[in-house]
């Protein structure tokens, strides 16, 4: 979606240097969507959304403004959730030059702007399914990578652990202690003190 930067004042807090909305700048429908979310709920209030209407060019009009809003609002609410808002992106937009802008090949040369608009919500829910799945893959791999980490400080530890085992075996070993003289006396030799003595 296009947005209009004309009116800078009312817009400054959007147009910083490390906004989004830039001049000329096209924002996929949840990009924009969380752009405007500028309180992170998850849902767009009413002044949010009287922001998007002048951000993209549409004039204060209150009672326009207001019944937009409660027509893409959810029922029973005073906020628009992400669906009611690709609804209006797709609507304010201009759908053509949003399949140009994404590349799309076969646009038909002569087509009324409801097919344009159907076009668009066809490309728009096969990104978000490829999006979906992109992140659904990042998060497997970010899980496999977690677990062969703890794997591996496990493996590291047992490492430890047996070495240190093995040193103390073999310290033990190294220090016999004979009680008794054993089957058919066989320790009951005279014990040696020296290494060279018989």
């Amino acid at each position: 979606m296009e947005y209009d930067n004309d009116n800078t004042n009312s817009n400054h807090d959007l147009m910083g240097e490390d906004s989004l909305v830039k001049e000329n700048s096209r924002l996929s429908p949840k990009e924009a969507f969380h752009k405007f979310d500028t309180d992170g709920s998850g849902t767009i209030e009413e002044d949010e959304f009287f922001r998007l209407l002048e951000c993209v060019g549409i004039p204060a009009d209150c009672e326009y403004q207001e019944r937009m809003f409660k027509k893409l609002a959810k029922p029973g609410s005073n906020c628009i959730d992400y669906d009611g808002f690709r609804k209006a992106w797709v609507l304010l937009g201009n759908p053509k030059q949003e399949l140009i802008d994404r590349g799309i090949k076969e646009i038909p040369k002569f087509a009324t702007r409801r097919q344009f608009v159907s076009i668009l919500e066809q490309v728009l829910d096969d990104e978000e399914r490829l999006e979906k799945f992109a992140r659904a893959e990042a998060e497997r791999f970010q899980r496999l990578q977690e677990e062969r980490n703890i794997r591996t400080e496990f493996i590291r530890k047992a490492k430890a652990q047996a070495g240190s085992e093995l040193a103390l075996a073999l310290d033990a070993a190294g220090c016999c202690y004979v009680l008794g003289t054993g089957i058919n006396d066989a320790f009951s030799s005279k014990v040696k003190t020296d290494m060279l003595s018989t």
